[in-house]
């Protein structure tokens, strides 16, 4: 972005922060907040003058972002990080064979089975809530009792769903991101903290919320485009491993 300044003339551009996401899509589907920026690693991959047929190795590849620059370019990588769920984000993002329309098709099969889901008297007995009070998360207020109710009920719905696992794992990231982003009470600032409490995802109705999420995926098919560099990306092959330590 340039800006003009009227008594120097044109003003120099203005660099963006290390953690400012430029070109968004698959990146903000999932994304850890203080993880590197696309352009950054994009400028690294073109500094270093790697292209198809090199290798890039992330050892703490996070929720894949080098990783997903590196498909872009045709670029195999290894991605490696010892936070599963960072794992979990990275091999959902660097999954580019799903169909938007499919994952569109299936929002459509969760939101039909929300409220059977919901009435369900099994939620309270679910991993997730467990964990959730057992810890005494749900007593300091990170989640609101009904967001986490509405949030499992669309959990179940997606573990219901007849198809594969791959397109769970998009819904279930998804719906991993709404919670972060909408659903619980976790606010982001210099630090981590508990904000108000959200009493309800009310007044649209949750699995519509997911909707703008399954959306984004509708990139993928232009990074296919050979104008996006994806016709290099189908001859590369992202990998990503969970480190584990034994003791």
């Amino acid at each position: 972005m340039r800006q003009l300044d009227s008594a120097n003339g044109p003003a120099t551009r203005r660099q963006p922060s290390a953690q400012t996401i430029l070109n968004g899509e698959v990146h903000n589907w999932y994304r850890l907040r203080l993880g590197y920026s696309d352009h950054l690693v994009a400028d690294l991959l073109d500094k270093f003058g790697l292209r198809a047929g090199d290798s890039v190795l992330d050892p703490f590849c996070g929720s894949g972002t080098s990783l997903v620059e590196c498909m872009k370019k045709g670029i195999d990588s290894v991605g490696i990080d010892a936070n599963p769920s960072s794992c979990f984000a990275a091999t959902v993002k660097t999954n580019w064979q799903l169909q938007p329309t499919t994952l569109l098709s299936l929002l459509d099969d969760i939101e039909r089975a929300f409220n059977r889901c919901l009435r369900s008297s099994t939620l309270c007995t679910d991993p997730t809530f467990l964990y959730l009070k057992e810890t005494g998360m749900l007593e300091r207020g990170w989640i609101s009792h009904s967001p986490l109710l509405q949030s499992l009920a669309i959990k179940r719905a997606i573990s219901d769903l007849h198809t594969s696992s791959s397109y769970k794992n998009a819904l279930f990231l998804a719906l991993i991101a709404e919670v972060v982003d909408g659903a619980s009470n976790v606010k982001f600032g210099p630090e981590l903290y508990c904000g108000p409490q959200t009493p309800s995802l009310a007044p649209r109705a949750p699995p519509s919320r997911l909707k703008p999420k399954m959306e984004q995926q509708k990139v993928v098919v232009f990074l296919r485009e050979p104008k996006w560099g994806a016709g290099q990306s189908k001859r590369c092959s992202p990998r990503v491993l969970l480190c584990t330590t034994t003791t």
